[in-house]
């Protein structure tokens, strides 16, 4: 039975501090949670935005997860299809931000069970951390309480070596004018999905290649929607994702570690920089 546990409070948590926990080792993580508030805001994802940036785990030292935004987490969970739950006026004000590491959209338990992530000394894991930077708009009020779902597994039944995480990672894709392709190429590792967000009315299009053979291809915004309506996924103002596991199962994982190339291209409508927000499937 998965075991939810609230944490001591992070360190640094004051307007323009580090916030920081050390999350406990010996444990199978489904995901953590950052509880916000401030005892007056209601904490809609504009005011969420306003007071939590720079949210990071770390496994180790090295950072596997990175949300510059919040709302670049609130979205990728929606492109999932989970929402985040907000404060409102009339309830309770408090937000709640999730990292979910083993995924509840998977079809099966085991295809989501399988990404969780182990946080056990025997497997090589020696620190586990999240971090986040408070703004200076938050005020002195600003609370932050840390969460974790998580099981024990029997010692015959942890693995000797780390498996593979997936981890989120975001990048800048510069536009130099209206209209014109950009082409990224990127690390040929494994891909769940790729989001790209630009500006209001900015994306228009996607292709994706592999050793030349183009395996998605969106030539307008419709055809983009018509796609995500057949696979029953979320459409999110300003973002297009490139998803290869669209059927949730765990093993639509686009696995580039045997290609030659690999490249992602978008059309734009209107000058502005993209940012990408990568999630991929590899080790430490």
């Amino acid at each position: 039975m998965r075991i939810q546990q609230n944490l001591p409070t992070p360190n640094g948590v004051q307007p323009s501090g580090t916030g920081s926990l050390n999350l406990p080792l010996g444990a199978t993580y489904y995901g953590i949670w950052l509880d916000i508030s401030d005892g007056t805001t209601a904490m809609t994802a504009a005011e969420v935005e306003k007071r939590i940036k720079n949210i990071r785990l770390k496994v180790n030292g090295t950072q596997i997860r990175h949300y510059a935004l919040a709302s670049y987490l609130i979205g990728i969970n929606q492109a999932h299809g989970i929402e985040t739950r907000f404060g409102s006026a009339e309830g309770d004000k408090s937000a709640r931000l999730v990292m979910y590491f083993a995924e509840p959209q998977r079809r099966t338990p085991n295809g989501e069970d399988i990404f969780a992530w182990h946080m056990y000394p025997k497997c090589g894991a020696t620190s586990f951390t999240v971090e986040f930077d408070i703004t200076s708009s938050a005020s002195s009020a600003i609370n932050v309480q840390v969460g974790r779902e998580y099981i024990v597994l029997p010692d015959a039944n942890i693995p000797a070596k780390m498996p593979n995480l997936i981890w989120h990672s975001s990048q800048t894709l510069p536009n130099d004018s209206a209209g014109s392709p950009m082409t990224s190429t990127l690390q040929r590792t494994a891909y769940t999905r790729i989001h790209a967000i630009g500006g209001a009315g900015c994306i228009d299009g996607a292709k994706v290649k592999v050793d030349g053979l183009t395996i998605r291809e969106f030539r307008n915004l419709v055809e983009y929607k018509d796609y995500c309506f057949m696979h029953g996924l979320n459409v999110i103002a300003n973002w297009l994702t490139v998803p290869f596991d669209e059927t949730d199962r765990f093993s639509d994982i686009l696995d580039l570690r045997a290609a030659n190339s690999f490249e992602l291209e978008y059309v734009t409508k209107t000058a502005g920089a993209l940012t990408l927000l990568l999630e991929e499937y590899k080790g430490l």
